[in-house]
Formats: C-alpha cells, sequence, structure tokens
C-alpha cells in the first residue's frame, strides 16, 4: 500500500513541465525532514483543469510557496493530489 500523508505540505515550485498528458509542477517540499523523504524528484501535482488538483486559475511559476495537500508515494514518486498557492490569510 503506498505511504500517504494527510496534512498540507509548504513547498517551493522548481518547474513546470509540458507532460504526455498535459502540464504538471514539480515542486520541494521547504521541511528539511520531507525533502530528503522526497529525494530528488520532489513532489509533482497535474496543472489540468480537468485532473482537479489545481485549484488556482493561472499556473504558478518557479519560486512560488504552493499547498499540497493528499500527497502519496507513488511508483513514479511523490504525487498531490490537491494544490494551491499559499496566500496570506487576514
Amino acid at each position: 500500500m503506498p505511504k500517504s500523508r494527510a496534512s498540507p505540505i509548504r513547498a517551493v515550485v522548481d518547474k513546470v513541465v509540458p507532460g504526455k498528458h498535459g502540464f504538471y509542477a514539480v515542486a520541494t517540499p521547504e521541511e528539511e525532514s520531507l525533502r530528503r523523504m522526497t529525494g530528488k524528484t520532489g513532489i509533482t501535482f497535474s496543472l489540468e483543469p480537468e485532473d482537479g488538483a489545481w485549484r488556482e486559475t493561472e499556473h504558478p511559476v518557479p519560486g512560488d510557496i504552493v499547498l499540497l495537500h493528499d500527497v502519496r508515494e507513488r511508483r513514479q514518486g511523490w504525487r498531490a493530489s490537491r494544490a494551491g498557492l499559499h496566500h496570506l490569510e487576514t
């Protein structure tokens, strides 16, 4: 059974990539222990509207801070099933 983490992970977007199933982003967790766990692959999430993972109207850019939810370890690496920009709450 795949490992998973339910609480949100704060991460930095490294790159946005055109893939065979559409655009996706790769992000690195800010927390050191999670960076070690995810390794060189980081955590990916789909940017395609039909997948429903990305909750924003515009794609992220490298350097953006995102919150990743429902992160699971898959055979191909770590995946977040929901993601969005980190917004200042007032």
